[in-house]
Order: structure tokens, then sequence, then C-alpha cells
């Protein structure tokens, strides 16, 4: 009798586990094997399941080819044309890595300069140079002393010595929620709490920063006032009850209140909740923090008196010892001195070059000893906004940046008077103007730097001023040194062009160097100053002077602005001002424009000089400069314009002089990077003049070596995962079916579960290797894969180049692969190592004639295998890659394998109901039979049978 169960027995295992729970009854009574009968009943649905399970299979084999196929192009890709690769054949750094140019030295006095120069690649031409000047950047340096911001220096605001008003509620309280504890804290910095309001307030702010209480995503205690009290109900619908479980302090005691589960209020004390303290009293046992030079410590005031006995003032000679004997005993005896001078704490260092900082630990105490919120420091603290560093005036007469003519805009929703413009920007309205604005809506103004604008509000720090412009389009970096004290803005390209130019009114205002800032040793070097260290300055149209253009005795520590005012030489007609005068006064009047250091000159008279000598005596003069070149250095005080790069070199025997905008040169294919500067003449200026040598000894010349090894190693590596590919693509697609018999031409079908159960695991392989093969035989898409990955190699115009360095195709038993020649491709590699590497890598996107092999091979297998969700290759895009979770899920071939599991499922549910149904008619008859043989069995004993 047959077994139902076995009836799915190579179906799934979902139909089989509906056999599992069936109560199938056999024709035990009507002697009928039903099992069969039903098995037979459904034989048509199993036989169509079993061909759409095998349907199923075949089209999973054919994925499972593709991306095997698909994952090594894949893998190709990314290991030789890929960017990160160090084995990256469609790159010019691979091949030149590979060539090693060093420089060496022509005649007896080269070797000097040889590690002044390095160069890759090869150059077509015999290349000597002669001599070189670096380029160089634009530079603007200027000492921040000079800016003309406010930097106290290490001088606070003046000390509060009176009484202090401070919190008295002291300790913490701590609520109890649905089994939850959080704990809020009052100390003397709550000082502003007078109001019952203000207490609910405080308490609820608190208890939110603990994310329970006024945090509205989770908003659990409800704190309301009624009458004097405060009263702490659920509001998170949990039903509990929260209450004050424990306090510290004094709170329990000022709040009215006992610790218990009944404490769920509390109540605003009729004494308030603020106390006035002596300032001694207040500031005793708070702590401030000392940097100096890198090293923190925190300082501890203690022994701090009052001027009486009631506490009134401050006795400020208590303060000063106390910080002077924690100085002393943290950073050693002198190296930081205190003082108070004009009611303000004062900070001097023993060593000038140190840094210090002094800041408080709060606002509070912060405000009581002067020190602002950002504390003290002896340099330029970038930290600081730059309202406080140049003041509010100034932006009180310049204008927020407004948007520009043709900008929409559409306004916030639940932020009123803001507005998102159609330039992307956010905005402000204020009468008819739309002022721009940040995230935080404060308005911003433009900083213009080499005429890229960089928007900031007077709010950010300079710091973040800096990194903003170091972050936008202007070209340059920014910095302030806190050990140099200045702030260097350096162009990021080197060449004559570059520059740093200050272009906006606040550009110009926090960077440009002030006159009144300014010293005279600022503007000249030591060479104008005399063996005392002082000068006197004469100005003349003619050599011979007398006394009375006499016009004062000056060092480098002098203020250039008394420099200027002795200069003033009315009677020459001749007048230099600075930027803090409107205008000129001489034989002309001029407005001044700009900000930052500006002299000019009125009745230009070319005769007239600055003449100094060294103090000592009338004559003998030791410098002399134009006006015209005092003025110029005035004016670019801290300025060091870019230079180009100035190379001269035998090329093939001929001298030419080059002049490159970078310090790295292209010779005629070699590369040639030039580190330091030699033989050269230049100018005071410093612009080069000529050659220093020209009898040749100290020239260099280029020696260039190829590492043909590594370059070979990869290539034939390449060559040979480049033809296992071929291989595996012609196979697939040219590779027949296996047939089972010859005469009827029957294939291989996938086994069923059925075929399986009598068979061996090696036989299992060996059948299905015979099932699988030629499952993509006829492949359009791979035969075509297969002609463009070979046509690199056989057509086009590399063919030549290819063939010279040992690298052709050939065929052998209806396969043609690459061939490759080592020894010539050495030869190659020898000669002519550029030319091995554009056949690889040229591109015309580049710039070349023609494209090299390994763009269109490149192109080829992201053509096929690119696992980029919005292009995908021809191959993922048909069977999905192991390189991309998402192709696995989305691919043609799976939608099919899904839509046959559909049916799959569709025709086990027919069948199931049909099973279902010829089981309800069996084992119903089965019961009858089964009834009436009980029938026929009783009636037979009562006729006595």
């Amino acid at each position: 009798m047959a077994n139902i169960n076995s009836l799915m027995s190579n179906s799934s295992s979902a139909t089989s586990s509906l056999y599992g729970t069936r109560n199938v009854l056999t024709g035990l009574a009507s002697g009928m094997d039903t099992e069969a009968m039903i098995e037979n009943s459904v034989a048509g649905y199993k036989t169509k399941i079993t061909q759409l399970e095998q349907q199923q299979t075949k089209t999973q084999w054919k994925q499972d080819a593709y991306r095997s196929i698909t994952d090594k192009l894949y893998a190709m890709n990314q290991t030789y044309t890929s960017y990160t690769s160090k084995s990256n054949l469609f790159s010019n750094a691979f091949f030149n890595n590979a060539v090693t140019t060093s420089a060496k030295a022509v005649g007896a006095n080269g070797a000097a300069n040889v590690d002044k120069v390095s160069a890759t690649g090869k150059s077509s031409s015999d290349i000597e140079i002669l001599a070189a000047q670096t380029a160089t950047a634009a530079r603007y340096s200027a000492d921040a002393s000079s800016l003309g911001l406010n930097i106290p220096g290490a001088t606070g605001n003046n000390i509060q010595t009176g009484k202090i008003t401070v919190g008295s509620l002291q300790g913490t309280l701590t609520f109890t929620y649905d089994s939850q504890r959080v704990e809020i804290s009052f100390d003397e910095s709550d000082d502003n709490i007078t109001t019952v309001e203000q207490l609910r307030k405080a308490i609820e702010m608190k208890l939110g920063e603990q994310k329970i209480g006024s945090d509205k995503a989770n908003l659990l205690i409800d704190v309301a006032v009624s009458g004097n009290s405060i009263q702490f109900t659920d509001s998170g619908g949990n039903g509990a009850s929260p209450y004050i479980s424990d306090a510290t302090g004094n709170l329990a005691s000022m709040l009215g209140f006992t610790p218990s589960s009944s404490a769920t209020s509390v109540t605003f004390p009729a004494a308030g909740t603020q106390k006035d303290v002596s300032m001694a009293e207040y500031l005793n046992g708070k702590q401030i923090n000392v940097t100096l030079d890198g090293v923190t410590k925190a300082i501890t005031l203690s022994g701090l008196t009052s001027t009486n006995s009631n506490g009134d003032a401050l006795k400020t000679d208590s303060l000063k010892s106390a910080l002077q004997t924690e100085l002393n005993r943290n950073f050693g005896n002198g190296k930081i001195t205190v003082n108070i001078t004009g009611g303000k704490l004062d900070f001097t260092l023993q060593n000038g070059n140190s840094t210090l900082a002094v800041a408080a630990q709060n606002s509070k105490v912060a405000s009581a000893l002067g020190l602002g919120n950002a504390g003290v420091t002896n340099y330029l603290n970038v930290e600081d906004s730059i309202e406080s560093l140049i003041g509010a005036d100034f932006f009180t007469g310049t204008s927020p940046a407004k948007a520009a003519s043709g900008v929409t805009f559409t306004a916030e929703t639940n932020n009123a008077g803001f507005y998102k413009g159609s330039d992307g920007n956010r905005y402000q309205k204020d009468g008819s103007n739309y002022y721009r604005v940040n995230d935080s809506d404060q308005r911003l103004y433009e900083l213009k730097i080499n005429n890229e604008s960089v928007y900031v509000a007077k709010e950010d720090s300079l710091q973040n001023v800096l990194s903003a412009i170091n972050s936008s389009d202007a070209g340059v970096k920014a910095s302030y040194s806190k050990l140099t004290g200045k702030i260097v803005f350096d162009s990021k390209e080197t060449g004559a062009a570059s520059g740093v130019s200050f272009d906006s009114p606040l550009a110009q205002r926090l960077f440009a160097a002030k006159n009144n800032g300014l010293k005279l040793g600022d503007i000249l070097d030591d060479s104008w100053f005399g063996p005392d260290g002082k000068v006197k300055l004469y100005s003349t149209a003619s050599e011979n002077i007398g006394s009375s253009a006499y016009k004062g005795v000056f060092t480098k520590e002098s203020k250039l602005s008394d420099f200027l005012e002795a200069f003033n030489l009315k009677s020459s007609g001749v007048q230099l001002a600075d930027s803090s005068s409107t205008t000129i006064v001489g034989n002309n009047t001029e407005s001044l424009t700009g900000y930052g250091l500006r002299l000019e000159k009125v009745s230009p008279n070319p005769n007239l000089n600055i003449k100094i000598t060294n103090g000592t005596t009338d004559g003998g003069y030791d410098k002399e400069m134009s006006i015209s070149k005092f003025i110029d250095l005035v004016n670019n005080f801290g300025r060091e314009q870019g230079r180009d790069a100035t190379v001269v070199a035998k090329v093939n025997g001929e001298e030419v002089t080059l002049n490159r905008s970078s310090n790295t040169i292209d010779m005629d294919g070699m590369s040639v990077t030039f580190k330091e500067s030699f033989n050269v003449q230049t100018n005071e200026n410093g612009v080069f003049q000529g050659i220093d040598k020209t009898d040749g000894s100290e020239a260099i010349a280029f020696k260039t070596s190829s590492d043909a090894d590594s370059v070979y190693k990869t290539v034939k590596e390449f060559v040979d995962s480049y033809n296992a590919i071929l291989k595996e693509i012609h196979d697939a697609y040219a590779t027949q079916p296996a047939e089972k018999n010859s005469s009827t031409h029957a294939k291989y079908e996938p086994l069923t579960d059925d075929d399986k159960s009598g068979m061996s695991e090696s036989a299992i392989k060996s059948y299905e290797e015979k099932a699988k093969q030629g499952i993509l035989f006829g492949d359009s898409d791979l035969s075509a894969l297969y002609s463009r990955l070979l046509s690199v190699f056989s057509n086009g115009s590399n063919v030549g180049a290819l063939r010279d360095m040992g690298i052709t195709t050939t065929f052998s038993n209806g396969l043609t692969q690459i061939s490759f020649n080592e020894t010539k491709f050495r030869e190659a590699l020898d000669n002519d190592p550029d030319k091995v590497r554009d056949t690889f890598t040229k591109s015309k996107e580049y710039g070349a004639a023609s494209d090299g092999i390994m763009t269109g091979i490149k192109s080829t297998l992201e053509q096929y295998a690119s696992t980029s969700i919005a292009t995908p290759g021809i191959l993922v895009k048909k069977a999905g890659s192991t390189f991309s979770s998402n192709s696995l899920l989305s691919n043609t071939m799976q939608t099919q394998i899904d839509n046959v599991q559909k049916q799959i499922e569709k025709w086990q549910s027919k069948m199931s109901a049909k099973i279902d149904y010829y089981t309800r008619q069996f084992t119903a008859l089965e019961k009858l039979m089964n009834t009436m043989n009980s029938q026929s069995s009783a009636l037979a004993g009562l006729m006595g049978g």
C-alpha cells in the first residue's frame, strides 16, 4: 500500500510538514489502497511542481555562473584600475614610481646641489640645471599687538570688593518617580530666584537637564505653582506619584518639607532664597585656573579678609598675598608676579616668551575678580568674539550682509521674521531689508579675503573666523601662534600671482596692521641702527645738509607714529600720514581709503631721501632710502610677495630660462621638483638677476633607471588574470550542454530529491557537473564581452606599441588569449619606460590623442561589472554581484527565481487542497464501511451466523 506521506518527498518542506499534520485513515475497512489512489489523483500536480523546481534550479545555476564571471571582472577592476590599489596599471604614478630618476653632479662642485632637486619620470631630452631660484608663496604676517585689537594683556577688569548676593539654597533634592531616582542641586550660583514662579522654573529646568520633568520628549513630572507652594504630580500617565525622597544641605528646612513618600510639594521660604555675604567670605575656598606655558594648575583662594569688621569691603592686599603665595607654590618663586593696579589684577612673567592664561571656574567668581568669562591672557585669545576684539562701534557703523538682488524668500514655519532664500541662505527681515543670518539667528557680516567672501557673525570667536577662512575658496591658510604672537596668512599656491589681500572693511579692521601699533624696528632692519641701537633722522633733497634738517633720535622700540610725526616736513611739501587720519595735509588734500597701514606722498619728489646716521655724529650717513621705498615698506608691512620659480637649464646643449609658478616643473616628460635655490644672483629685493656660476662646475644632470622587476611582475599577473577571465567567459558561452543520449539529445536536468535518495554524494556531484555544463551556452552578452576584451589588444592605435613590448594575441583550440614575452617587455621598459607607461595609461579625457589599453579595459569592466546602484553593469543587472548586497536582492534572474517560487507555492497549495479533498472523502467512506461492517457483524451474531 502506498504511503501518502511520501507523496511530496521531493517538494518543499512546507508541503511535507502539511502532510505530517494530517490524520489519514488507510483502506482497512474498504480494502482499497486509498493513499495510492490519492497519489495517482495528484500526480499531475506533482509533475508540474517538479518541473518548476528544476526550472528554478537551472536559473540559480545560471545566476551563479554569471556571478562567478562578474565577481572576477569586479576584482580585476579593483586590482588594476582603482586609484586605491598599489597595482593600478591605469595610473601614471605606478609606472613613474618604478622609474627612478636621480640627480647627479656635473663638474667638481655640483655635489653640493644634488640634494636640492628631485625628479620622477624620464625626459626625452638631455637636461642640465645650471641655476634655480625656488618659487615662494605670498605671506602676510602681523604681530597681534599691531592690529589695534582690544587685547588687555594679562590685566583684568575692576575687582568687586563690596558685598555680593548669592543663592541661599544649598544642597540636593532626590525625586523618586515610578522606581526612578533623579537628583537636582542648588548652590550659591542660584542667586536669581526671588519669586515662587522663578523657583518653579528653576526646579523644572533642573529636572529637564536630568531628562525628566521639563524635557518635552519625556515630560514625566508636572511642576506647578499653587499659592506660595510648588506641587509635583505625575504627567507621564503611569499613575505613579512623584515625591521627594531625600534632601541634603538646608533644602528641607528652607523649603518646609520632610523627605518621605508624602513629600509632593515645597514652600517658597519667607526669608527668600538670597543672602548678601562679604566678598572675602564668598571668595575664600574658590578656585581659579592658571595656565603657564601650557601647564594648568588650580589655585585655591584662602586667607582673604575684609577691611572692617562688617565685611563691607575686600582687603585687596590679602587677595594679592593669597594669589602670590599659591602662584609661587605651584609654579616657582618669581615665575608669575601678581599686582593690583588701579583696582585690577595684573600679572607679569619672569620669562617674556612665556604664555599665561588666568580664568575662573564659574562666571560669578570671574566677575568678582574682574577676569571676565574668557579670562585674561598675555596673548591674543582667539576664543574671544570678534566683537569684543574690535569693539561694538565697528558693527554699529557697518551694515550686515544683505540679500543679493533677485533672491526670493520663503517664510520659516514657527520662526517669525526669518526666511529661507532661493540662494540657500537664511535671512531675517528688518523693514524692507533682508539680512543674512546663521542657524543661531545671528546676523552675518561679509569678510573678504583675496576677493572671496566669508560670512561671519560678530559673536563668532576669532578661531572660528580663521577656520571659516581656511575652509573657504580664499586660497589661504590663516593661523595664530601664541609663541610668536603673530597672525599669519599663507597663500596655498606659490608664484608671483599668489597674494593675500583684505578686501572688505571687516577683514581690514581685523587683520591689517595699524600704524599706532608698530615700532620703527618693525619697518627697518637691524642694519639701519648704529652700534648703540640708535639712529638720527634727516630728510633732504641734497647730499650736504645742515643740522637744521635733523629731526630726532630713534631706536627700534620707537613708535612708528612718532617717527612719522618727526618726518612731516611741510616746508618740503611732503607729508606722511597713517590711517587714523582722514586726510593728508600738504600741497594737496586727498581722502585716505581702506584700513590699517597706509602712507601716501603728496607732491612726490624723487630726489627726496630718508638719511639716517648712527646717532653719534651728524655726518657719515650709514643708510639711505627713497621716500617712495619707505612708503612701500610701510604700506606692505608684514607682506611677502609670492615669487615665480626661475630655472636656468641646458636642454640638449641649448641654454634656456624657465619661469614657472610652481617648484615642480615638467621638463620634456621628466617632472623636476626644486627644493632650494642655488647658483643664483639676486638684487636687494630677492629678485633673480642671473647665474652665480657660469663654468658649469656646479650644474646638475639626471640619471634614470627602471625597476623592471616590479612592473614586469604586475603586468605578468595582470595578463594571467586577463587570460583566465577570457577563458572562463569563452567556455561559458561556447560550451554546449552535455547530452544523456546522443540519439535522443536528451539533456541532463536537475536531480529531484527522489533521484538523489538512491545516489552517493560523488555520483550526485558528477551528475550535477554534467547538468551545469553549457548552462550559459550561446549567451550573446558574454560573446560580446569576450570580443570587447580581446579588441583592446588586437585593434586600435596601441597594437604596434604592444607588439614592441612583447604583448600580442594568440589563437589555439578555438580560444584567443594574450601572449606576454618577458624579454621584449623588459627591453621596452629599459629603453623607453614613458612609452610603456603611456600605452597603458593615456586617455583622451586628459588630452591624449588616443586612449591607452587600460582606458578601454576599465570602460568594459565597468560596463559589465559596475556595482553602482544607479547604473549597474550588464551582468550585475542580470544576475547580481556578491560585491553589492543591493544587487543580490534586485536583479533580473532573482526576479525570475522569485516568480517561479510563487508558481511552486501556488501549485503546492492546489495539490494540498486536492489531497485534503480526497482525504476527507476516503475518511468518510472508511467510517461508513466501519459502521456497515459493525452492523453486519451484529446481524450475523443475532442470526447465529
